[in-house]
C-alpha cells in the first residue's frame, strides 16, 4: 500500500513569502500618540504566563502585533 506524504517544496515557498516585509506608502495616517499609549496599556507586550493556552497566547500575540504595526504606520 502506498501512502502519499505532503510535499514540503510548497511549504517552504509558503514560508519565503509570508517572510517579505510588506512596505507601506508614505502616508499621514493619522495615528495619534496617546492611541498607541492605550492601546499599549490595554495590550502590555509582556511574556505569557505559564497557565495560559495556546489560544489565548496567540491572541494576544496578534494584539501586539496590530500595535506594533500602527506604532510603524506612525513613524513613517
Amino acid at each position: 500500500m502506498r501512502i502519499n506524504l505532503p510535499l514540503f517544496d510548497n511549504h517552504k515557498r509558503k514560508t519565503e513569502t509570508v517572510e517579505k516585509k510588506i512596505s507601506l506608502p508614505g502616508k499621514d495616517w493619522g495615528i495619534q500618540e496617546h492611541l498607541i499609549t492605550e492601546l499599549r496599556r490595554l495590550y502590555p507586550d509582556q511574556a505569557p504566563s505559564i497557565d495560559m493556552e495556546m489560544k489565548d497566547i496567540f491572541y494576544r500575540a496578534g494584539q501586539v502585533s496590530v500595535i506594533r504595526k500602527l506604532k510603524q504606520m506612525q513613524e513613517e
